[in-house]
């Protein structure tokens, strides 16, 4: 037999008497090629932290804008992020956190705010709360925003060239030619990531050939 993937979980959820306990999950391919998933109860402590980024439905774009604004007015690091991409997008402040019910958001906002609040967060974080970051910690993202902010948040894309992306792929889906370009112009421009990235198979993922097949599988 193979192993093909491994990785150790712990139980934060579900019956008393096994929350906190570590298990092995594996994915095994036998001689004939039949695959088979095991869960291995294991008594080693091992942790590292997940940050998962997604498109955040329970989100709505008021609650967004309200929270977007208390951190540019609190936050000197989420000021400069945002203005940051505005420059870099060559677009204005002003109309991007409209609240909900007085003019509806357009679909470059909705791509912008979600991706850079997300971003912003992730940033703020590692500098207030640095104990977090003292072990070993992976970026996950489970839908195409999610993987757009975790190639960002790792270093490997730069922000607005995914917003950029993003609001094409919102627009037309990926079957245009300006949003083959969009995707074709930030995997030409990928650096090797800062924080391994788990794909959406659950591989830690730092090289840039593995960023960029999984990023056009994603999309």
């Amino acid at each position: 037999e193979l192993v093909v993937r491994a990785r150790l979980k712990k139980r934060i959820v579900g019956h008393a008497e096994g929350l906190g306990q570590v298990c092995a999950e594996l994915k095994v391919i036998d001689e004939s090629g039949i695959v088979n998933d095991r869960s291995l109860i294991r008594s080693e402590q091992h942790e590292v932290v997940v940050f998962h980024f997604d498109q955040l439905p329970g989100l709505n774009y008021a609650d967004l804008a309200r929270n977007t604004r208390l951190l540019l007015d609190t936050q000197p690091l989420a000021r400069q992020i945002y203005d940051h991409v505005f420059e870099r997008l060559d677009i204005e402040d002003n109309g991007l956190l409209t609240l909900a019910g007085v003019t509806a958001p357009t679909i470059n906002q909705l791509a912008l705010s979600y991706l850079v609040y997300q971003y912003t967060l992730f940033h703020l974080l590692r500098l207030h709360r640095p104990a977090i970051f003292m072990h070993d910690y992976y970026l996950a993202g489970s839908d195409p925003m999610g993987w757009l902010v975790a190639l960002t948040t790792s270093g490997a894309a730069a922000l607005p060239d995914a917003v950029r992306l993003y609001c094409s792929y919102l627009g037309s889906g990926m079957e245009t030619e300006e949003a083959k370009a969009a995707l074709d112009r930030m995997l030409a421009s990928l650096n090797t990531p800062d924080i391994p990235i788990i794909s959406p198979e659950g591989i830690p993922l730092q090289a840039k050939i593995d960023l960029e097949a999984t990023t056009r599988a994603v999309f």
